[in-house]
Protein backbone atom coordinates (compact mmCIF):
# COMPACT_ATOMS: atom_id res chain seq x y z
CA UNK A 1 0.00 0.00 0.00
CA UNK A 2 1.23 3.70 -0.89
CA UNK A 3 1.14 5.64 2.23
CA UNK A 4 2.53 9.10 1.04
CA UNK A 5 4.00 10.24 -2.48
CA UNK A 6 4.99 13.24 -3.64
CA UNK A 7 6.89 14.71 -7.10
CA UNK A 8 6.29 13.60 -10.69
CA UNK A 9 8.90 11.30 -13.18
CA UNK A 10 7.53 10.92 -16.60
CA UNK A 11 8.80 8.40 -19.12
CA UNK A 12 9.01 5.27 -20.67
CA UNK A 13 7.48 1.64 -19.08
CA UNK A 14 6.78 -1.37 -20.42
CA UNK A 15 5.79 -4.94 -18.76
CA UNK A 16 6.10 -8.69 -19.67
CA UNK A 17 2.26 -9.12 -19.15
CA UNK A 18 1.81 -6.72 -22.24
CA UNK A 19 5.70 -8.03 -24.30
CA UNK A 20 6.60 -5.89 -27.36
CA UNK A 21 4.91 -2.41 -26.41
CA UNK A 22 6.41 0.41 -24.36
CA UNK A 23 4.70 3.60 -23.64
CA UNK A 24 4.77 7.41 -21.35
CA UNK A 25 3.71 7.28 -18.06
CA UNK A 26 3.60 9.66 -15.53
CA UNK A 27 3.61 8.20 -11.81
CA UNK A 28 5.34 9.68 -8.58
CA UNK A 29 9.06 10.40 -8.03
CA UNK A 30 9.44 9.26 -4.08
CA UNK A 31 6.72 6.77 -2.59
CA UNK A 32 6.71 5.31 0.51
CA UNK A 33 4.66 1.85 0.88
CA UNK A 34 3.67 -0.61 3.71
CA UNK A 35 3.78 -3.88 3.17
CA UNK A 36 4.59 -7.33 4.45
CA UNK A 37 7.73 -9.38 4.71
CA UNK A 38 8.19 -13.17 4.55
CA UNK A 39 7.00 -13.58 8.17
CA UNK A 40 3.92 -11.02 7.65
CA UNK A 41 5.23 -8.66 9.87
CA UNK A 42 4.31 -4.52 8.52
CA UNK A 43 7.47 -2.96 6.68
CA UNK A 44 7.97 0.39 5.09
CA UNK A 45 10.12 0.24 1.98
CA UNK A 46 11.15 3.97 0.65
CA UNK A 47 11.89 4.45 -3.38
CA UNK A 48 12.91 7.66 -5.32
CA UNK A 49 13.20 7.46 -9.28
CA UNK A 50 13.52 4.00 -10.33
CA UNK A 51 12.37 2.47 -7.45
CA UNK A 52 9.38 4.71 -7.19
CA UNK A 53 7.99 4.09 -10.67
CA UNK A 54 8.73 0.30 -10.42
CA UNK A 55 7.03 0.04 -6.48
CA UNK A 56 4.00 1.72 -7.70
CA UNK A 57 4.04 -0.03 -11.05
CA UNK A 58 4.01 -3.47 -9.16
CA UNK A 59 1.16 -2.72 -6.52
CA UNK A 60 -0.81 -1.66 -9.66
CA UNK A 61 -0.45 -5.24 -10.68
CA UNK A 62 -1.70 -6.52 -7.16
CA UNK A 63 -4.81 -3.89 -7.92
CA UNK A 64 -5.48 -5.38 -11.34
CA UNK A 65 -4.14 -2.68 -13.14
CA UNK A 66 -1.73 -2.53 -16.17
CA UNK A 67 0.87 0.40 -16.90
CA UNK A 68 -1.83 0.47 -20.18
CA UNK A 69 -4.23 2.33 -18.28
CA UNK A 70 -2.33 4.78 -17.40
CA UNK A 71 0.08 5.43 -21.26
CA UNK A 72 -0.42 9.09 -22.19
CA UNK A 73 -0.61 8.92 -26.09
CA UNK A 74 -0.63 5.53 -28.32
CA UNK A 75 1.83 2.55 -27.43
CA UNK A 76 4.67 2.06 -29.12
CA UNK A 77 6.17 -1.26 -30.60
CA UNK A 78 9.61 -2.40 -29.24
CA UNK A 79 12.01 -4.82 -30.08
CA UNK A 80 13.27 -7.43 -27.89
CA UNK A 81 16.46 -5.64 -26.33
CA UNK A 82 13.71 -2.31 -25.66
CA UNK A 83 14.98 -0.36 -28.61
CA UNK A 84 11.66 1.51 -30.38
CA UNK A 85 11.49 0.28 -33.69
Amino acid sequence: EIVEQSGEQTGPEGCLSVPGKSGTVTRPNHVIVKAKNEEFEDIIIEGEQLLARALCHEIDHLEGKLYVDLVEGDLVDVEPDGEEE
